[in-house]
């Protein structure tokens, strides 16, 4: 993946790459972080089923398959969440049937906040 690019550098590069100049020919405006919105991604979550590769950078995560009738309970939790309009209902559901569910303050609790588009 390469490092961390911030968004706001990255959209000075494309508008230099499509031959136009940044704040001249396009304005870039700063929105902030957005409700819900995590600071970065991971796309592995710490878990005891993460395993080394050769390379120490590199990880393997086999999950273990979920039963039928597994998968049917989690569909069952999260339909009715959804059905009852309820965004706490929803939430814990998610909590329930999602194990590395995080919510997006728990996620960002050690992230530093720098300039994002």
């Amino acid at each position: 993946m390469g490092k961390p690019v911030k968004i706001y550098d990255l959209a000075v590069n494309l508008i230099k790459l499509s031959g136009l100049i940044p704040e001249t020919d396009i304005k870039i405006e700063e929105v902030g972080l957005r409700p819900g919105e995590k600071l970065y991604e991971e796309l592995l979550m710490e878990s005891e089923t993460l395993s080394k590769t050769e390379n120490d950078l590199i990880f393997v995560e086999k999950d273990t398959p979920l039963m039928r009738d597994e998968v049917d309970e989690r569909v069952r939790i999260l339909t009715e969440a959804a059905q009852s309009g309820s965004e706490e209902k929803v939430r814990e559901a998610f909590k329930k049937t999602v194990p590395t569910f995080m919510e997006p303050a728990d996620a960002n609790g050690s992230a530093v906040m720098k300039k994002y588009v």
